[in-house]
């Protein structure tokens, strides 16, 4: 009877430990995780912010399991790997404050948690206000932060800031508003929160993301629907030890027609020479498709109005 008890309390403790590891990184509370999502309103968001990702959701614990806080349909607690297997060819970065150590007590940890919670339920905001009361995936992270501890994690911009010149980008906004975009609307982006000084990257698997960061400032940055013929395996930043270096770069044109099967991405062996400065270390990845995606399935930052809203899961 006894020994049976101590299974069961090693297999809890097994999936508590999984819930807050994947690709062998751990997660924290209030780290942001940035992905890619294959729907046209996702490309038109990285192509109007030249960036690599679209949708962001951030680490909060709940009853002593960490989740991540997204906006699907509505504000919900999605499961960490559930949220990375949305991602195109599941790759994701996770960007984590630089004050994290010290903002982050116990106290401050209580207050953030019910903080988020409040924001828990709340409808989806398919227009774009910085208005309270409905919100958008970049917007709830922004706000999160800014009602627990009064911190502005990046600077907001106006709708007009975004790249107007790329028809892609005009087409399919004038879709959601008609001809009447609201230029002048204030408006934060995944990229935007993803770029900002007070964050450092502690973790990628997006080699794309890799590059990135080692490259001088100087430099101007890929188009970010750039692919790699070469995959990599998970990799974990000392981001103050990384150097700038230059890599061989092989186009591969994004697909906004991409399917979810082409998801999958091989095991290769990660390339050590990729950068021999940084603190890289191979990983024993967990397989992501192992865990089936929820009926509700979260599109991206943005997704186009539909005829009904997708399920939300029970509270």
């Amino acid at each position: 009877m006894r020994l049976e008890i101590k299974i069961t309390y090693l297999f809890l403790f097994f999936l508590l430990l999984t819930s807050l590891r994947a690709d062998g990184f751990s997660f924290q509370e209030g780290d942001l995780v940035f992905i890619e999502t294959n729907t046209s309103q996702g490309k038109a968001i990285r192509l109007a912010t030249d960036s690599l990702y679209n949708h962001v959701a951030i680490a909060i614990k709940f009853r002593r399991k960490l989740f991540l806080y997204e906006v699907a349909s509505r504000v919900r607690k999605t499961e960490i790997r559930e949220f990375i297997n949305k991602s195109i060819r599941r790759r994701y970065t996770v960007k984590r404050l630089d004050s994290s150590e010290t903002l982050f007590t116990e106290e401050n940890k209580e207050k953030f948690r019910n903080t988020a919670s409040t924001f828990l339920g709340k409808p989806r905001d398919l227009y774009f206000s910085w208005e309270d009361g409905k919100y958008y995936p970049a917007e709830l992270v922004w706000k999160i932060f800014k009602s627990a501890f009064e911190m502005e994690i990046c600077s907001t911009q106006k709708m007009k800031d975004l790249d107007w010149e790329n028809p892609y980008v005009r087409m399919i906004f004038q879709q959601r508003f008609g001809k009447e975009i609201p230029y002048e609307e204030t408006f934060v982006t995944p990229a935007m929160i993803f770029e900002s000084k007070s964050l450092q990257t502690v973790y990628t698997n997006d080699e794309r993301a890799l590059e990135l960061l080692n490259q001088p400032k100087s430099t101007s940055k890929p188009p970010p629907n750039t692919e790699k013929t070469k995959t990599i395996d998970s990799i974990q930043i000392n981001p103050q030890k990384s150097t700038s270096r230059e890599e061989e770069k092989t186009e591969d044109s994004d697909n906004p027609g991409e399917s979810p099967k082409e998801n999958s991405v091989s095991d290769e062996k990660t390339d050590e020479n990729l950068n021999p400065k940084m603190n890289m270390e191979k990983k024993s990845g967990i397989d992501l498709e192992s865990e089936k995606n929820s009926s509700e399935e979260v599109e991206d930052q943005n997704p186009l109005p539909k005829d009904s809203e997708s399920n939300e899961e029970k509270r």
